[in-house]
């Protein structure tokens, strides 16, 4: 009696992935900052004064003048980025003036007074503002995956029984 058994597995198993990612990100900004301010500030002041007495004095004569004359400039320049410009000027002036005489007989007195003040004030802003910025961001991501299995498995059983 011959007895043949024969059993064959035959498994084959192909997996193929393929995973491709491609990420490309570019980021382009341009900033450009540029800030000019010129400031130019002419102030002329021009005071010119002429102070003429004659006195015709006779006998007995007691004269007490006082002159003050106070001067204030006050200049403020604010400046700031926001293009806001203030400019305060002032100007005090007191001129305070103070004759006493006193005469016992005769006096003539012949008093001249001439004051010319010129004030020039003269102010020039110029504020320039450029801004200017550049960034330049470049993302390139590339993922290429490539998975690739084979099994293959092969069994074979051959039985032979012989007998007799």
């Amino acid at each position: 009696m011959d007895v043949v058994v024969k059993v064959e597995v035959k498994l084959d198993v192909k997996l193929n992935v393929k995973l491709d990612v491609k990420l490309n990100v570019k980021l382009d900004v341009k900033l450009n900052v540029k800030l000019d301010v010129k400031l130019n500030v002419k102030l002329d002041v021009k005071l010119n004064v002429k102070l003429g007495v004659k006195l015709n004095v006779k006998l007995g004569v007691k004269l007490n003048v006082k002159l003050g004359v106070k001067l204030n400039v006050k200049l403020n320049v604010k400046l700031d980025v926001k293009l806001d410009v203030k400019l305060d000027v002032k100007l005090d002036v007191k001129l305070d003036v103070k004759l006493d005489v006193k005469l016992d007989v005769k006096l003539d007195v012949k008093l001249d007074v001439k004051l010319d003040v010129k004030l020039d004030v003269a102010v020039d802003v110029t504020v320039d503002v450029t801004v200017d910025v550049t960034v330049d961001v470049t993302v390139d991501v590339t993922v290429d995956v490539t998975v690739d299995v084979k099994v293959d498995v092969k069994v074979g059983v051959k039985v032979n029984v012989d007998v007799k």
